[in-house]
């Protein structure tokens, strides 16, 4: 691929990791606080659980690997517009504490969505997200993006000043969600009534369920060691 940009982003948010994640999770509140990104969701169409177990559905259960949800979005990026469509799953892992949130767009998704619905020019890109809690009051949260706009005038200075905006936005758009929802952090959480429209939620239990106690960072550092041992 041309043109391919790197961003990379941190925030540092004074609440607990499973509160923060709430948030991530609930997709009214996250199209709040990206609107670049979820304003324009469009879950796959749901299937019914007899009709087939191809690759259409929008969450699927782990069985050799993890659980993922595949959906789109169109993306609002000045001066145009781009749909993305992508899989993704979410990981907890046991050894730092961190959940973490990896995706990638996906081709396969053209045949689950009529023509009619793609709106603009398909983005192409990975994006990794993680949470990582420093106590029980601070959860740091980094932003990873690598991507193609596709756009010859567009140049890295650009997309840097776009990151930095949308990091911006969405720092201060989740401290106002968080403060609401918890009353300033003087009262817990009630998350009955969201909605995990994403399967972002789902797709981390099921995970959880079938890698209990698993760090993806311990066996990093293996690798990192021993490249050859795998």
């Amino acid at each position: 691929m041309i043109g391919m940009q790197l961003a990379k982003a941190f925030i540092y948010l004074p609440y607990n990791i499973d509160d923060v994640w709430a948030c991530w999770w609930n997709t009214d509140i996250m199209e709040k606080f990206d609107p670049m990104v979820f304003k324009g969701r469009k879950p796959p169409p749901q299937q019914d659980d007899a009709s087939t177990t191809k690759s259409s559905f929008s969450y699927q259960k782990p069985n050799g690997g993890y659980a993922h949800s595949l959906n789109v979005s169109n993306i609002n990026f000045f001066p145009v517009k781009r749909t993305l469509h992508y899989t993704s799953t979410m990981v907890r892992d046991s050894e730092i504490d961190a959940i973490l949130l990896i995706g990638h767009s996906s081709e396969n998704l053209k045949e689950d969505f009529p023509d009619e619905e793609i709106e603009h020019k398909l983005l192409q890109g990975f994006f990794y997200w993680s949470l990582f809690k420093v106590n029980d009051k601070l959860t740091r949260v980094m932003i990873s993006t690598y991507s193609e706009i596709n756009i010859p005038i567009f140049s890295s200075f650009f997309y840097k000043q776009m990151a930095i905006k949308r990091t911006k936005s969405i720092r201060k758009s989740m401290m106002k969600e968080l403060d609401r929802l918890t009353d300033c952090g003087r009262k817990k959480m009630d998350t009955s009534s969201f909605v995990d429209e994403l399967n972002f939620r789902k797709c981390l239990e099921e995970n959880c369920v079938k890698y209990p106690n698993r760090s993806w960072y311990k066996e990093w550092l293996a690798l990192k060691q021993n490249p050859t041992q795998f």
